[in-house]
């Protein structure tokens, strides 16, 4: 009897010590406030909020730094921020319900819903499906610059798509493109009668409890508690500096969309974005309902498109990250051995990520108010390391070595090598000036003052100074000027077969010819 109770004893002695400690037993408070406040100390960014939901709890809601440094008013779990591309998962979950209403078909062409949709091309335009919109797959790079800050209406900047030039054959490469979740927004308000925003808030937000969250800057602004967006003063350094907190920052217009919102005008709070996480590691189930199909959720978080390893999201792969892709709305990143589903978002003074591991039943949402901030992902993959019981890695010192090998500035010398020096114009300066326009991009207004012509686009203008022979150098005294924070960086002009300026380029999208702008007037 002594032996059977001894055995017994050291049996539950091994028990406690080689059982593996659960997620909440890891988790430690005290430990993750001061990683996050380390790191966001790190990147230089004003303001950060952080959710971990883990087996339908949240066990952490907590805001960090400044929503306003000039006030001093502080980020809490209630701050309020835009979530930018976040947004496309909104996006894709309305499309899936009326998927399952049997309204549409994700694999059959668009225009059996959408007639008058076109794109470049009429092989393209008859087949393209919701799915490859939904994908990335339609061949179509970003062309960004034909919604930003256009103040165009929904229906105008999906009919400009069928002038936008293809850099890659239909499905043979991933390209990430918000236009084409601008044009998954027309089509749910032409199946449903509603806008997007209607739709969205009447199917998705009320059903979830999302109270705090909306679609505009105007809406945010009557909340009391809203993040203002900052960024980097990144023109200000010559060269990478040994610690971001060295740059500068400054506070920036809200970027006000008045079209495109499908793929990212949402602004949001942890407490509502904690409804939205756990109601996709519920499978679809808000409060025991069924709201969409699993089935059909599941196509979300499955890969539906490779990304391939050159991509802008190179920077994320690594051996613990070893390959990525593209569901419908959500990236697939296998995050140390497990399955983990995520999106970000990022507008000019916000970046924010939501993350997700269904199997483990772990939910992340970091919302900062910096633009283009990589904070998002080093905290999330810190707290992951720590609910995982795995070793940290320091993802912050991988992404600064990375930005630092990347700094942008060093590419200006190699681009010099290429300057022709003395040369001139081939016309007085008074030729160039006029009014030139693209069917998708809009208006280009080139004038003269004090000497010097400038270059107006979306209200705003700046001067350009010669370059070399009919080419225009974009000045970078504004680096709110579009063009500026795009990085455009020269004018050229074209003469017609009279040797008249008749035409001006500009190379607005990589992969593309430049974007030619045709002379209407020379007012």
């Amino acid at each position: 009897m002594k032996y059977r109770i001894l055995s017994l004893v050291l049996f539950i002695a091994v028990c406690l010590v080689v059982s593996p400690l659960s997620a909440e037993e890891r988790f430690e408070p005290n430990d993750l406030r001061n990683f996050i406040t380390t790191e966001m100390n790190t990147w230089n960014v004003p303001g950060i909020a952080v959710l971990i939901v883990k087996n339908d709890k949240v066990i952490f809601s907590e805001g960090f730094g400044y929503r306003d440094v000039e006030k001093g008013l502080k980020v809490t779990s209630d701050t309020i921020f835009p979530i930018g591309s976040v947004s496309k998962s909104f996006t894709t979950l309305a499309v899936g319900m009326l998927a399952d209403e049997k309204k549409l078909d994700l694999d059959q062409p668009v225009r059996n819903y959408l007639p008058t949709f076109r794109m470049y091309g009429d092989y393209l335009t008859g087949h393209i499906t919701p799915r490859d919109m939904l994908s990335h797959r339609s061949g179509l790079p970003r062309h960004d610059l034909v919604w930003y800050s256009a103040g165009l209406t929904s229906k105008e900047t999906t009919e400009r798509i069928r002038y936008l030039q293809l850099s890659y054959g239909f499905r043979e490469r991933f390209q990430y493109n918000n236009l084409m979740y601008q044009a998954s927004g027309c089509l749910v308000e032409k199946l449903t009668g509603k806008t997007w925003e209607e739709f969205v808030k009447e199917r998705i937000f009320v059903p979830l409890g999302m109270e705090s969250s909306n679609f505009s800057i105007e809406e945010l602004q009557k909340y009391p508690d809203y993040a203002f967006p900052y960024s980097m003063d990144i023109d200000s350094v010559e060269k990478f500096p040994e610690r971001l907190s060295d740059i500068d920052v400054r506070r920036i217009p809200f970027l006000r969309m008045t079209a495109n919102g499908p793929a990212g005008s949402i602004n949001s709070n942890l407490k509502d974005m904690a409804k939205w996480v756990r109601f996709h590691l519920a499978e679809g189930k808000v409060d025991g309902k069924q709201i969409i199909a699993g089935e059909t959720l599941l196509q979300m978080h499955s890969p539906q498109m490779v990304i391939p390893f050159d991509s802008v999201f190179k920077f994320l792969l690594y051996d613990e990250t070893p390959t990525i892709s593209y569901g419908l709305g959500w990236f697939i990143l296998p995050y140390r051995g497990h399955y983990m589903v995520n999106h970000g978002g990022n507008v000019p003074g916000a970046t924010a990520l939501v993350s997700f591991i269904p199997k483990e039943e772990i939910g992340v949402v970091v919302l900062t108010n910096m633009t283009g901030t990589s904070l998002t992902y080093a905290v999330t993959f810190g707290i992951l390391d720590r609910l995982l019981g795995l070793k940290p890695i320091d993802w912050s010192q991988r992404f600064i070595t990375m930005e630092r090998e990347n700094w942008r500035k060093k590419n200006e010398a190699e681009a010099e090598k290429q300057h022709q020096k003395n040369t001139h114009p081939s016309h007085p300066l008074v030729d160039y000036i006029g009014h030139y326009m693209h069917p998708a991009y809009g208006e280009i207004i080139i004038g003269k003052e004090d000497g010097r012509l400038s270059v107006e686009f979306r209200e705003r203008t700046v001067p350009i100074d010669h370059y070399q022979y009919d080419t225009f150098r974009i000045s970078d005294e504004d680096p709110d000027h579009l063009l500026v924070y795009f990085d455009v960086r020269n004018v050229t002009f074209l003469l017609n077969k009279d040797a008249d300026v008749d035409r001006l380029t500009l190379p607005l999208q990589t992969g593309v010819d430049d974007i030619v702008f045709e002379k209407v007037d020379s007012k």
